[in-house]
This record gives C-alpha cells, structure tokens and sequence, in this order.
C-alpha cells in the first residue's frame, strides 16, 4: 500500500446572495480524481478542525459542505 498526502488551501469567498463558493489550491493534485478514496484533515494552523472520509472529489466534497446537496423540496 502506498500512502501519498497532499496539501491544499481552502479559501471560503461568501457571496452578496448570501451563498458561498470555494477556492481550492493547487488545481491539480491526485485529490481532485473522483474516484480516488481520500481521508481527509481540515485544519487551521496547528489545530485539526475536522477529519473525514471521501469517494468524491475533494473539490466536489468541499462545495457540498456550501450548498445543500440531494436536497429538494
């Protein structure tokens, strides 16, 4: 088993219609493949905010956590 880690920065930009987006940086990275499974560390400085699990992209997980996802009325 190979273990590889990345490093990205997530930048949270709130939008005058009261949504946000996300910046992610790099653009590229093995991360952002769909169909790599990824655990993840959300941290901010030394301390760890949040460690998950994902089958998405990173990118893709990211924005779901702004918008409602699978959700209708």
């Amino acid at each position: 088993m190979t273990l590889l880690i990345e490093t990205y920065h997530l930048q949270i930009v709130d939008n005058e219609d009261a949504t946000c987006n996300i910046r992610l940086l790099p653009t590229a990275g093995k991360a952002l493949l769909k169909e790599r499974r990824k655990l993840y560390i959300i941290s901010n400085g030394s301390e760890i905010l949040y460690v998950g699990e994902a089958n998405t992209s990173i990118k893709t997980r990211f924005q779901r956590s702004c918008n409602s996802y699978n959700f209708y009325k």
